[in-house]
């Protein structure tokens, strides 16, 4: 069962607090292409919107993470939409620097693993940083990873966490439930082999959650196992096959 979260398109006011043009952009071309209405001016201007100016706008991760999370699943729906045989081939698909935002040029890798993970190293599991970042990068990632974000991207396949829209003002909420419902229904528990099955995604980024014994907390943290037990952990097999834009009700 695919665990579903409602998305709210509203702009938030709170106290006085106005989001900026950045975030707004971002809620407008993630709205505008889940309804299936025009999005082409919203990715014009937040192409041409100045870099710097949304590195001052984005001043803490709630920020940052709302933003990069929205970016990251939007486009990776648009590029599957605009090129859908291009989903077979992997590596460019997640490699290709093809997203325009503040006139340079992203990959989906360099989103996912240079802002949202804090230059963690793709291919090692969490271990590792980079050992040399560039001055946008450090200027545009998150100041602390949050391993939550594993269960708020989605990147088009079967097996991804649901596709939702996240809000500045709500994100922490929002990434407790994403996590919490992903777990819960992505884990299995064979208590007579003492064996708990989990999501390939934690296996990919381990060192995120802390290695086997760290994905054991969470688990125990998010209610999915009882807190008294010491299960063996397996990852089950990742479903790539795409899963169609309106999965999700809008």
């Amino acid at each position: 069962m695919r665990y579903l979260i409602v998305a709210v398109f509203t702009v938030f006011t709170l106290s006085g607090f106005s989001q900026g043009k950045g975030l707004e952009l971002a809620e407008d071309l993630f709205y505008n292409f889940r309804m299936d209405y025009s999005y082409q001016e919203y990715q014009n201007e937040l192409a041409a919107y100045s870099l710097d100016s949304l590195a001052m706008e984005l001043d803490t991760d709630q920020k940052r993470i709302t933003f990069w999370v929205n970016i990251y699943n939007v486009y990776a729906q648009i590029k599957m939409q605009e090129n859908p045989s291009g989903y077979q081939k992997k590596f460019k698909f997640f490699g290709e620097k093809s997203i325009v935002i503040g006139g340079e040029l992203f990959s989906l890798n360099q989103i996912e693993h240079g802002i949202l993970r804090h230059s963690k190293c793709l291919l090692t599991k969490g271990t590792t940083n980079k050992l040399f970042v560039g001055k946008r990068e450090k200027m545009l990632r998150v100041q602390e990873l949050d391993a939550r974000i594993h269960f708020a991207l989605n990147c088009g396949a079967e097996s991804c966490p649901p596709i939702a829209f996240y809000e500045m003002n709500h994100i922490n909420e929002q990434l407790e439930v994403a996590t919490e419902g992903f777990l819960q229904t992505s884990t299995t528990f064979d208590s007579t082999a003492n064996q708990v099955e989990v999501s390939r995604i934690l296996s990919w980024y381990r060192g995120d959650f802390g290695g086997k014994k760290g994905i054991v907390a969470w688990l125990k943290k998010y209610k999915v196992i009882a807190g008294d037990i010491h299960p063996k952990v397996k990852f089950t097999k990742y479903d790539w096959n795409p899963t169609p834009k309106d999965y999700q009700e809008k």
